[in-house]
């Protein structure tokens, strides 16, 4: 299962590997696909979340 994770903080910031970690605790499957947007940016992260989610993913990521 592939599953994106967009938020306000860097790929060097432990919150990423938080995040990662309890996805992974409750589904050992997923896929984490980490995607930073700058501090605050609420647009560029809404950006990221429709231009995901109005394209279709790989047929094998879904479950």
């Amino acid at each position: 299962m592939l599953v994106h994770i967009i938020a306000d903080y860097g790929f060097g910031d432990l919150a990423f590997a938080e995040v990662v970690q309890r996805i992974k605790l409750f589904l050992p499957d997923a896929e984490p696909i980490l995607t930073p947007v700058p501090a605050f940016a609420t647009l560029a992260a809404g950006f990221c979340i429709a231009h995901l989610g109005l394209n279709d993913s790989p047929h094998f990521t879904l479950t």
